[in-house]
């Protein structure tokens, strides 16, 4: 399945499950997206830190559904967003110019 097919199929889920509602103001919606997202950060670095694998990858299963939805929902193109990103990331310095921790 290609990723925009997979953004449309996930978006008319959650739409059908009333993740998003019409009637919600666009800022609060926008809000509530961002903070169920780190919400779903946290609970996959949990899991990580627990190491269980399982459940860490359900987790990170659940930001890549959310992310397609909120792609859904703004009928923006994902695979064209992460092409373009992917592009950009090319150009870099190595670790983005930054000193390694250690």
């Amino acid at each position: 399945m290609k990723i925009n097919e997979t953004v449309k199929e996930v978006y008319l889920n959650a739409f059908n499950k009333g993740l998003w509602d019409d009637k919600d103001e666009k800022q609060r919606e926008r809000f509530n997206f961002y903070m169920w997202l780190q919400s779903e950060v946290t609970e996959a670095a949990i899991e990580g830190i627990g190491l269980n694998e399982e459940k860490e990858k359900e987790e990170l299963a659940d930001i890549f559904i959310m992310i397609c939805s909120k792609f859904g929902r703004e009928g923006w193109d994902l695979e064209k967003a992460v092409r373009v990103k992917m592009d950009l990331n090319k150009t870099r310095p190595y670790k983005h110019g930054k000193d390694k921790l250690n």
